[in-house]
């Protein structure tokens, strides 16, 4: 075992997290980020799950897991032994029912899930996973090379710029300019006969249903733009959309809202605006530190959570600020 690790260990043990630990770590709410857990598809993956377990088991002994309504308590953001710890997951992969939901029943810890109701109501995935996915089968068909000369001049030298990063490059050009090249992708490659079709890879109604009360969810857009590459009269129509189906799937509008990508270049406070006109009490971001204020519910920040190990990700909560 090497000196750090050791380290890592030593931290993560209880009487050092409680004791030392408490008086390194910030004071405040810790909201964790997770996507897919485990794989149930040989084409997509997530973190492992034996390491998914070990972060439960850990979370569940030396923290306060949290509901989000719990987000406002002052006396969770005071300094304390066992910090206070919301589990958050984007996206509502099948993977979080089969796999993360079975280890949060187990040490009763809750949860809370951020839906793109297009992915969830039409089956498939999000689109950065699916172009993803569709550009490794062309790889793998030897039909790379020849979808590069089927698309369009600049949609053809965007992905060859950017030939191992296209979702990058396509966060940061408009909405319109995303649609249009993922658009150009699947009519070449169904041209080329290459399959473009994506199994279900989120959870059904059905199963959402089925995770309550232990688990929360919330919004997290209709189609999973980037929203500050929308004009506002598209996000509003996107967003309504989503809190029409949320309504349906759940029984109640979505009062919790997390950005796609959510870096503070992937928001705009016009954005806010219109999810607040919508009743969104609580919006959450990607970006990193703890939460100090209870009444800061407009930009919550959280944590990633791709560490090896529950030793490694008690180090990236002692780090956090």
């Amino acid at each position: 075992m090497s000196p750090v690790h050791f380290a890592k260990r030593l931290l993560a043990s209880a009487p050092v997290h409680n004791t030392v630990g408490a008086l390194l770590r910030r004071p405040g709410v810790q909201v964790l980020m997770y996507h897919r857990i485990g794989s149930l598809d040989p084409e997509f993956s997530g973190l492992d799950l034996d390491v998914f377990r070990d972060h439960i088991r850990w979370l569940s002994a030396n923290t306060q897991l949290i509901r989000p309504e719990q987000l406002s308590d002052p006396a969770l953001y005071a300094r304390t032994r066992k910090p206070a710890v919301l589990l958050t997951f984007d996206d509502g992969f099948r993977d979080f029912f089969v796999n993360a939901y079975p280890v949060l029943a187990e040490h009763e810890a809750p949860a809370l899930v951020f839906l793109p109701t297009e992915a969830v109501q039409e089956g498939g995935t999000i689109w950065p996973e699916a172009l993803l996915c569709r550009l490794a089968r062309a790889r793998k068909a030897g039909a790379f090379e020849t979808l590069l000369n089927g698309l369009q001049p600049n949609h053809s030298v965007l992905l060859q710029d950017h030939a191992h990063a296209p979702t990058g490059a396509l966060k940061t050009v408009s909405n319109d300019a995303r649609l249009a090249f993922i658009d150009d992708v699947v009519t070449t490659l169904t041209t080329l006969g290459i399959n473009t079709h994506i199994d279900r890879q989120m959870m059904t109604w059905d199963e959402i249903a089925s995770t309550r009360p232990l688990v929360d969810y919330g919004a997290h857009t209709h189609s999973h733009p980037i929203v500050s590459r929308m004009d506002k009269d598209t996000f509003a129509r996107d967003m309504a959309r989503c809190c029409e189906l949320l309504e349906q799937g759940l029984g109640a509008r979505p009062t919790r809202f997390a950005w796609p990508n959510g870096r503070r270049e992937d928001f705009s406070a016009t954005a806010l605006e219109t999810l607040h006109g919508l009743g969104f009490e609580q919006v959450f971001t990607t970006v990193e530190g703890v939460n100090n204020e209870p009444h800061s519910t407009s930009a919550i920040r959280r944590l990633p959570t791709s560490t090896p190990d529950a030793a490694s990700l008690n180090a990236l909560m002692l780090r956090a600020s």
